[in-house]
């Protein structure tokens, strides 16, 4: 009988977790030891999640892609670690399912933004100044309605994001009504490198498309709301992002081996992402 191979089942902070299984026997030489890792996400409650999104476990798998050869190792390190794009993806499916991308903002929160008011959009769409020529209170609610997707290319990450960003005027009682939704198609930069046994994310953004869900106001020009939109996810919700990927994703403690201060570089080959 062939011996089990390890495996690690780590906590995803409070969302979920990760499976880690060495796939086959590690590969010894005398100057390094290679283990291929298979990886499986899964939230908190409830079974683990294969990637996409909502595609659990029992169902079978596209064939996995076999890790290419590792470049050689420079001095200075001591561990070298390749991410897939599927387990990359299958972090963000989660993080995106249990909420922690969305955000809720009020005027106030961000003292770098210009005040959410009607006055505020008033100034940059007629439209809502004719329809609240009296000023009012705006919640911005962002939403991620989709899993994101993950494309590694060479020297880089991209993360393309689907938000959805409803504008709400709250009226006396606090009654909110809705005054326009967007979807805002974000193409993100990320960054990848490892602290405490942790891979760190952080993205920025690298550009934005807006389109016009609805309106109560009727139809206008939303390249008109670019700049604001622009500023709202630089100084609001990428700095949100960033708190949750910041967290990191713990990585297996298996064999002993520490995966801490790895630096990691992109090159495009067979959808990995590997270090220097």
């Amino acid at each position: 009988d062939s011996l089990p191979l390890p495996t690690a089942l780590v906590p995803l902070g409070l969302l979920g977790s990760v499976q880690y299984t060495v796939s086959s026997l590690p590969l010894v030489t005398d100057q390094f030891l290679e283990v291929d890792l298979n990886t499986v996400v899964g939230p908190l409650a409830g079974g683990l999640v294969d990637y996409p999104l909502g595609k659990p476990a029992t169902v079978p798998s596209p064939p996995r892609v076999p890790m290419p050869p590792l470049p050689p190792m420079p001095d200075t390190s001591s561990s070298q670690l390749g991410l897939s794009v599927n387990f990359l993806g299958s972090v963000l499916c989660i993080l995106q399912q249990e909420g922690a991308l969305d955000l809720d903002i009020y005027t106030g929160m961000f003292p770098e933004l210009p005040p959410l008011t009607t006055s505020t959009l008033g100034a940059l769409v007629p439209a809502v100044f004719k329809a609240y020529p009296e000023p009012h209170e705006l919640l911005l609610k962002i939403a991620v309605p989709e899993a994101p997707v993950v494309t590694l290319k060479r020297n880089k990450g991209v993360i393309q994001l689907l938000a959805t960003a409803e504008v709400m005027v709250i009226h006396p009682d606090d009654v909110q009504k809705s005054l326009c939704r967007l979807n805002i198609n974000a193409s993100l930069l990320a960054q990848f490198s490892v602290e405490d046994n942790k891979l760190k994310i952080s993205v920025k953004l690298e550009k934005a498309r807006l389109s016009l869900m609805s309106s109560s106001i009727g139809v206008f020009d939303v390249s008109l709301l670019e700049v604001l939109v622009d500023q709202i996810f630089n100084v609001a919700f990428l700095p949100a992002v960033n708190d949750v990927l910041g967290a990191g994703v713990p990585l297996p403690g298996l064999l002993n081996i520490d995966f801490t201060n790895a630096d990691i570089n992109i090159i495009e080959v067979s959808a990995w992402a590997l270090p220097d």
